[in-house]
């Protein structure tokens, strides 16, 4: 693949279809190969690293600094969504059909059911001061964690349960996987 300064990742659940940002201000640039040939599409925006992707990469979003921008046909076109109720989103996760979508962002953790036509404040004060990484999501989109603020400061490891009516604080394990 070319030496750039590569910015996110995301790729389909078998793997050949694959979405990534750079920090240059172009578009983003879709494979459908593994990654072996990559074609910029869509607007020529200074990108962040979150994206995410449905299962079979149909459906793809990803964060530009006050916007999400979504696509609805594997990457060849794009569409800007401004006035979302977050501007920085650090960490975006996809239900595998794309439908349910979670939102870490500075101030709080959104999440969308409608493909991320509308969002809600899941969790979080608004404070700039408050980050939620890494957002995932299990198969179904029923369950869904987050590194967010913890009860003493730092991240901590957050967990919820049908589709994500309030987060809770889960403290890990010594062992991974227990």
């Amino acid at each position: 693949s070319e030496t750039l300064p590569w910015h996110g990742l995301a790729m389909s659940a078998d793997g050949t279809r694959l979405v990534a940002t750079t920090s240059f201000q172009e578009p983003v640039r879709v494979s459908s190969d593994a990654g072996l040939t990559w074609t910029l599409r869509g607007p020529h925006l200074f990108w962040k690293s979150a994206l995410a992707s449905s299962a079979d990469g149909r459906l793809l979003v990803a964060s530009a600094p006050i916007s999400l921008v979504h696509s609805d046909d594997f990457g060849e076109t794009w569409t800007e969504r401004t006035g979302l109720p977050f501007e920085t989103t650090v960490s975006l996760a996809s239900s595998p059909n794309g439908s349910i979508l979670a939102a870490g962002a500075v101030g709080g953790l959104f999440t969308s059911y409608d493909g991320g036509a509308t969002w809600s404040r899941r969790v979080g004060s608004g404070s700039l001061e408050t980050f939620w990484n890494d957002v995932v999501s299990s198969a179904d989109g029923s369950v869904l964690a987050a590194l967010g603020p913890g009860p003493t400061g730092g991240l901590q490891i957050h967990t919820s349960v049908a589709a994500m009516p309030r987060l809770t604080y889960s403290p890990p394990s010594n062992a991974f996987g227990t």
